[in-house]
């Protein structure tokens, strides 16, 4: 056992070993005759650094009879602070969080942070690895765990079996058998210095959300209600890989004179909509909302984006309903087109046809110019042309 109370340090071994942390139950006073250390101490796994995560969502207990103080402790290389989020915050740099430094791994550092009742999230604002543990004690009470790891077996290389040809971005597997997990980047560089280039892909970057333009204003969907109202989406761009949702609200309200002269679009019949039922929904199925044409069903094939009455196309690789069926699976490729997802033809079926076609007529040229050599063609006065055998019979060909 080794009494690590204020320090922070690295353990290397070439055998597997388990290390365990060991937390001290909590110091309290209660005013009581007995003041001291009082409720449960708390045991907790170390993870390798091979087993980091990129992200860590947890949350911390609290119940009427039990309100600890909650923390969570963050190793993480020294330039990563800079764009480590908490709940799509930047990390707090104040005097809240001391970082001490790792003995024996340069660069690298340790420091926690107090934390509310409630679910939380850590992440970058683009893809590293970094440890989480999380901790907290109340006078009878105390609790340790990691915020979670990987589970791929690591430091086995006699019997890793390289996978890099089958390997796919981020699939938490030591592709390349060097006994890390997805360490590289997709950037044309050697990041693990194995001399290796993009070998064992991590998983993209986390994209944040980012608002788009506001829309026009327009009236509410309730034809009692003189109010606008307009929209954004968070589509500039989508949030992508648990990347942070936009902040703020889609929706904003003003005072308006709508539907006091208007027919109200709730009598629009079937695939129309808006005002004086104006607009065309025609690539919605059934049909669409009578007030901004959103579908109310799916789109047509061919179609996609219910948000934006189906008029989008199905972006390439893609077909049929909501543009939700693969021209991969169905064709090996792409579709010839986005509706039924035909498969484009086979050119070697075509190329195999007309070789076939070739290799009959020469075929056949072959056998007419091997026939008997007593068979000759001639031309009567009339020009029209004869076979002669070498029997009596003469068949007449033009």
């Amino acid at each position: 056992m080794v009494n690590m109370y204020g320090k922070v340090m690295k353990i290397e071994t070439d055998k597997p070993v388990q290390v365990m942390f060991f937390e001290r139950s909590a110091c309290s006073d209660d005013g009581g005759e007995n003041p001291g250390e009082h409720g449960d101490p708390a045991m907790c796994l170390a993870i390798p650094t091979a087993l980091f995560y990129d992200m860590y969502i947890f949350s911390t207990p609290n119940t009427k009879q039990v309100k600890p103080e909650n923390y969570a402790t963050i190793v993480i290389e020294e330039p990563n602070k800079e764009i480590l989020q908490f709940d799509d915050q930047k990390f707090p740099s104040d005097e809240s969080v001391v970082w001490k430094p790792v003995m024996g791994m340069d660069e690298w550092v340790v420091g926690s942070i107090k934390t509310k009742p409630g679910t939380h999230v850590l992440q970058g604002t683009r893809m590293f690895y970094f440890g989480c543990y999380l901790y907290g004690y109340h006078q009878f009470y105390g609790y340790m765990h990691p915020g979670g790891f990987m589970s791929s077996p690591i430091d086995d290389i006699e019997n890793c079996e390289n996978t890099q040809k089958s390997s796919s971005r981020g699939d938490l597997i030591d592709n390349d058998c060097d006994g890390r997990v997805d360490e590289e980047l997709y950037d044309g560089y050697d990041n693990d210095h194995d001399g290796a280039v993009d070998e064992d892909l991590a998983k993209p970057d986390r994209v944040n959300g980012g608002w788009a333009e506001w829309r026009a204003w327009g009236c509410t969907q309730n034809c009692s209600v003189t109010d606008e109202e307009r929209f954004r989406r968070c589509t500039n761009p989508r949030p992508v890989n648990f990347g942070a949702n936009c902040p703020g609200f889609n929706r904003q309200p003003r005072k308006g004179k709508c539907w006091i002269k208007t027919r109200c679009p709730t009598t629009c019949p079937k695939l129309r909509f808006g005002f004086e039922c104006a607009k065309s929904c025609a690539n919605c199925f059934p049909d669409c909302n009578k007030f901004n044409g959103t579908c109310n069903g799916t789109c047509v094939k061919g179609y996609q984006d219910l948000e934006e009455i189906c008029l989008i196309p199905c972006n390439s690789g893609w077909y049929g309903e909501n543009c939700e069926e693969s021209c991969e699976e169905k064709c090996g490729g792409d579709c010839a087109e986005t509706v039924e997802g035909t498969c484009p033809p086979r050119y070697w079926l075509v190329a195999l046809g007309v070789l076939t076609i070739f290799a009959i007529v020469g075929g056949s040229i072959y056998w007419w110019q091997q026939r008997e050599p007593s068979q000759k063609f001639v031309h009567g006065e009339d020009n029209r042309s004869y076979v002669a055998h070498s029997g009596s019979s003469a068949f007449t060909f033009a």
